[in-house]
Order: C-alpha cells, then structure tokens, then sequence
C-alpha cells in the first residue's frame, strides 16, 4: 500500500478509507443513451479524481500501445482511428454491449499483473479505479485501464487481421476492421475473439459495408477522404454548447464520454480542427462556438 500511496501522493490510511467508504467519493447520476436507455455515469469526486490522474499518468508513461489503440492515448483519438480505414472495399463496425460496467475487477487486476504490477499492488489499484463491480464512466483511469484489459483481444484480432491483410482499430469499446476483401465470412470469429476475452457484442450495432455504402468509422465517413456526418456535426456543437454553463457541465459532459474534464476539452478542439480542415468555412463557424468556454 505504501508503494501505491507514493505514486498517488496520498497516505496508506487516506487510500485505506477511500477504499472502506467508496460510495461517498463517487457522483452517481442517469443520462440516457442514443436508443432512449439509461445509462449510469460515476464521475469521482474531486479528491478521488486527483488521485485516479496521477495512477492514470504513472501508468500512461510506463507503458506502450500498438498502433491500433486509439482511445485515451496522448496525439490519437477518433480522428486518426477513422483514418486507418479510408478507401477500403469493406468495413466492419462492432461495439462491446455494457463495456465499462463488464470490466470487472479481476479483469483490472490480471491486465495490471501482465504490465508488471505485483499481486497486492493490482490489488489495490483495481479497488481505487473500480466502483461497483465495474470500471466507473467518468473516472480519470477507466479509459487506460479498458485498454489494459483488452490487449490480449487486440492480439488476437491483430493476428487475424494480419493473416488477411485486414486493419483493426479500436477506440476504447469501438472495434472496426477494414480491407478489401468481403469481412461477412468473418462474422463469427469477430464475434468469437470478444466473447473469449470475457465480453458480449452488441449484435445490432454491428454492421458490415460496402464501399457502395456510405462507411462510418467513430463518426466520421472513410469512404474516400474523411468526413464528418451530420451527426458528428450536431454532436460535436451540443458538447460545445454545454461547455458554456462552465467546469461543473464540462465536468458532466466529460463524464458522460469517459473522459476527465482537461482530456474532454482537448478531445473537443482535436475534432474542431478536423472539422475546419475539411470545411475552413464551418471549422470557423464551430471554433468561434469554442471562444464561449470559460475554460478556454
């Protein structure tokens, strides 16, 4: 404990009560989701959430991603995730059903273990990044340890991919391969990699198409250059728009994408100036929005 308490600048007995009285260091609020469900946000707070950046910075600088992880890694996001996908003949799109709340505590304290950790420290670590039984939406740590946790289904869809000539890439629980050979025979073992890896797929999220079809990767169409959709558009202004009302909103917002607050603003201007990039006219439009951002 003392170890883990050097890293995140805190006393044994601090974490020790943070650990004995979770529920009193955690926010808890419902925001429905695209199909109208529920789903329940975590963000710590601000005591807990200070702690969780350092654990999250620790871990960020000690370990290394392939290049097909691009959730929550410095100079990536959904930006250069799409591009990987550009002017392929077909594109596979998955999503992992109830992703954050499915990650278990076990599953935090193996992935630590084969980064390196000891038995008691991913002990610990698991229990200060975890709130009921599931990784917390919202927290500062959720997004590296997702990617902790998934790096042995990275293998092994980076293995098919690699005997097909296929491009995989993930953003934190959004799987997309891509190539220029028909992926519907691959349908089954898709859906077999997340399943050995402790996961369920969202069936109806998944959609394999064609170039002769509009190809939507995290957002942005890939069929022959990168584009946002209309709704990336409609998105990316509302989450602007909510940043106005000031800390505590971006704060929410935050939480409701995964991020903390300082990773959701950064998020914010990477996708404003890939709008403008595109369209100068309307990134300029969408940037003088940004102006109205406390933050900024």
């Amino acid at each position: 404990m003392e170890q883990l308490g050097e890293v995140a600048s805190v006393s044994s007995s601090q974490l020790l009560c943070i650990i004995r009285n979770k529920e009193s260091y955690y926010e808890s609020f419902f925001m429905k989701k695209k199909d109208g469900a529920p789903r329940e946000i975590n963000p710590p707070k601000p005591e807990l959430a200070e702690i969780q950046l350092r654990l999250k910075n620790y871990l960020q600088k000690r370990l290394k991603w392939t290049n097909a992880v691009h959730g929550g890694i410095p100079k990536r996001s959904i930006i250069t995730n799409a591009e990987r996908h550009m002017g392929k003949l077909w594109v596979a799109n998955l999503d992992i059903s109830k992703f954050f709340p499915s990650t278990k505590p076990a599953q935090i304290e193996s992935a630590l273990q084969r980064a390196g950790c000891s038995t008691p420290v991913a002990n610990l670590f698991a229990e200060l990044t975890t709130f009921r039984n599931g990784l917390p939406q919202g927290s500062p740590t959720s997004t590296i340890l997702s990617n902790l946790v998934l790096e042995p289904m990275d293998s092994q869809f980076l293995r098919l991919c690699h005997r097909n000539s296929l491009t995989y890439t993930r953003y934190i629980d959004d799987i997309t391969i891509s190539g220029d050979i028909n992926l519907n025979p691959f349908y089954s073992a898709f859906i077999k990699i997340i399943q050995s890896s402790g996961f369920e797929v969202q069936t109806k999220k998944v959609h394999i198409t064609p170039h002769s079809q509009r190809q939507v990767v995290t957002g942005l169409v890939v069929n022959d250059r990168l584009r946002p959709t209309g709704e990336f558009l409609s998105n990316l202004k509302r989450a602007i728009r909510r940043c106005w009302n000031g800390p505590e909103e971006i704060a929410i917002a935050a939480a409701e994408e995964g991020h903390e607050p300082r990773e959701f603003i950064r998020s914010l201007c990477g996708k404003v100036n890939h709008v403008k990039s595109v369209d100068p006219k309307l990134g300029r439009k969408i940037r003088a929005l940004c102006t109205k951002i406390p933050h900024l």
